[in-house]
């Protein structure tokens, strides 16, 4: 794929979300008019889009803007299964008497949690951005990117 057909790509999928964003349930919009603010799952649309189109083309944004980091693929090497996130990072917020939080452990400081009582979701907390997805190597790209930009992922 070249740069050309990559940056046109995104320019679609960015196009397509803006509609999205900027249609009212309650009235046409004028063009360029928006009902509401964009809400973290609009945003979340578009990283997605944007991460989507780039791995799809064999792009790892990390390494292209900081070479000295580790890979998507190092950084999911570090991965392990966890049976108690709370005794593992001796953090004691999930001592609310319900049971230990499992989930899975990277860098022995940043995690993924099963989320409670489903069927194979995963909740990820980044801050005010609160993902639950069947989704684990999406969730993991994003708590990826997370880790390279707080300086978790030197090489």
């Amino acid at each position: 794929m070249t740069i050309e057909e990559l940056a046109r790509n995104v320019a679609a999928r960015m196009r397509a979300i803006d509609s999205h964003i900027t249609t009212s349930a309650y009235r046409p919009l004028k063009p360029g008019e928006q009902d509401e603010c964009p809400t973290g799952d609009d945003f979340n649309l578009l990283w997605d889009a944007l991460l989507n189109e780039f791995s799809g083309a064999g792009i790892d944004l990390g390494r292209l803007v900081r070479p000295d980091i580790m890979t998507l693929d190092q950084f999911r090497a570090t991965g392990r299964d966890c049976d108690d996130l709370g005794e593992a990072l001796g953090d004691s917020r999930w001592d609310d008497g319900v049971g230990p939080a499992c989930g899975r452990l990277y860098l022995d400081a940043l995690y993924i949690e099963r989320a409670m009582h489903s069927n194979g979701e995963w909740y990820l907390d980044l801050g005010q951005d609160g993902l639950i997805s069947n989704d684990l190597p999406r969730l993991e790209a994003r708590l990826y990117e997370w880790a390279v930009a707080n300086d978790y992922c030197k090489a």
